[in-house]
């Protein structure tokens, strides 16, 4: 049975054209998400962990690599090369994570004057 994302706030028709179109939309989501991880290993490890192809996925790729580097016990004695964290590259990463939503905000203040230049309106007194 399908899930009603939308009964009782539209007509029954309408409803269920709404719970299709979303049901749709929501699993190509999770196929392209599903599409760009998959990707983004395998390319991560024929590169051994030097390429990431795609943008935001491929940034917390590369943190959650170091992080896992970062907490890695070595073991004392062991004939195993030591397992070290690039901590420049860790917080590089993080930095550009980190401008993201400053990215938003910056996008948002810049869409008023977008949308007035589109309208024609001038705030230039004649």
């Amino acid at each position: 049975m399908p899930i009603n994302y939308f009964r009782g706030v539209a007509s029954p028709h309408r409803a269920d054209v709404t719970n299709r179109r979303l049901g749709r939309w929501l699993a190509f989501v999770a196929g392209a998400a599903n599409a760009g991880g998959f990707q983004n290993a395998i390319i991560a490890k024929i590169s051994i962990a030097e390429i990431r192809t795609t943008h935001v996925i491929g940034l917390v790729t590369d943190i959650g690599i170091e992080l896992g580097k970062l907490i890695y016990w070595n073991v004392p004695d062991s004939r195993a090369p030591r397992v070290r964290a690039d901590r420049q590259r860790l917080v590089k990463h993080i930095g550009f994570i980190a401008t993201l939503p400053l990215a938003a905000v910056l996008r948002t203040l810049a869409v008023v004057p977008l949308l007035d230049g589109m309208r024609g309106a001038s705030h230039i007194d004649k």
